[in-house]
């Protein structure tokens, strides 16, 4: 079986290459979607393993739809509640127009309808998963408050080049990420040509840029969790100039859960009822970043209030908030 499906695979693989009259065509199609659907579906070992699970859960949770359609039919069979969370909608990663986009919505609409419920973390997402009759429990991307406090903090620095002031940005090797270092960069070398002698840095963090040192630009890469709190702390503000992404970024959460004022488009705020000026500043203006940054720096008693207003903003997303939703699932299944 396992012989079908690799030949199977290679077939849709070669028709969607040959059929594809562009590069951009061409890159879709080696796009991890809907590929990634069928990597256990005849997988007799997974299989297996989900049985067992199900022989002693009531409840089985499910993070993204992947996996939906296997562990769908065992959870039915063995009488087992399945709880799907939809993180983002996959299929907007992709042209639904083209043959590879319509596979992998008919995938995803096909994986997600095996939950016995739904879970949503944002309204456009309940309102795209309502538009093909599934109804969804909106339950956004929660942040651990308590993980933010500054009570066990380090003072002494960690890092040796970054010297305040300076902004931070967070990401994981994820294409909007690293399109977004590539504005900060450029908002970098900007604001050293429009304000010269004024000191501030641009920290990027996270597998999105491999280690990088360039004048006011500094790439970490990878740092521990420790030693990203204290980044937070220290920063000045956080920049999120992302262009593109679907469901929500639980980064933008997280950062102002740390209190600081975050400067980022509509994309990143997306899914967050934020208030631009009061709990974040919201502009998709890239060229105004460099001016929006000097302003901030020059007006310590703003950022202090909109930081404030910020943290207040994210203690109504704390997991043991939101969570609940979940908890009450699973205990109305015993």
């Amino acid at each position: 079986m396992n012989d079908i499906y690799k030949d199977a695979y290679q077939s849709w693989y070669d028709v969607l290459n040959s059929n594809s009259d562009t590069l951009e065509n061409n890159q879709e199609s080696e796009h991890w979607l809907p590929w990634i659907y069928y990597q256990y579906r005849f997988d007799l070992g997974f299989i297996n393993w989900v049985k067992k699970l199900t022989e002693w859960a009531d409840t089985v949770i499910l993070e993204y739809p992947f996996w939906g359609s296997t562990v769908g039919d065992i959870c039915y069979q063995s009488k087992t509640q399945l709880i799907i969370t939809a993180h983002d909608i996959l299929v907007q990663q992709l042209d639904e127009n083209t043959l590879i986009g319509k596979i992998a919505l008919a995938e995803e609409i096909k994986a997600l309808k095996q939950g016995d419920h739904l879970i949503s973390v944002s309204q456009d997402d309940q309102s795209f998963l309502r538009q093909h009759k599934l109804s969804s429990i909106l339950v956004p991307n929660p942040v651990n408050i308590e993980e933010c406090s500054d009570e066990k903090l380090r003072e002494d620095s960690p890092f040796k080049t970054i010297e305040k002031p300076f902004c931070l940005f967070v990401g994981s090797r994820h294409d909007p990420n690293i399109e977004a270092v590539e504005v900060i960069q450029q908002i970098a070398k900007d604001f050293t040509i429009q304000y010269p002698n004024v000191s501030f840095q641009f920290i990027v963090v996270g597998s999105c840029w491999e280690p990088e040192e360039n004048n006011n630009f500094i790439a970490l890469g990878k740092v521990s969790d420790q030693d990203l709190a204290w980044l937070y702390h220290h920063a000045t503000l956080i920049l999120s100039p992302i262009l593109s992404g679907t469901g929500t970024s639980l980064k933008t959460v997280e950062a102002m859960a740390y209190g600081k004022v975050l400067l980022g488009t509509s994309v990143a705020f997306r899914g967050y009822p934020v208030e631009s000026d009061k709990e974040g500043i919201i502009c998709d203006r890239l060229d105004e970043y460099v001016l929006l940054i000097a302003n901030l720096l020059k007006d310590e008693n703003k950022l202090q209030e909109m930081g404030e207003n910020a943290k207040q903003f994210a203690k109504k997303y704390d997991y043991r908030l939101l969570y609940s939703s979940y908890h009450d699932l699973i205990e109305n299944q015993l």
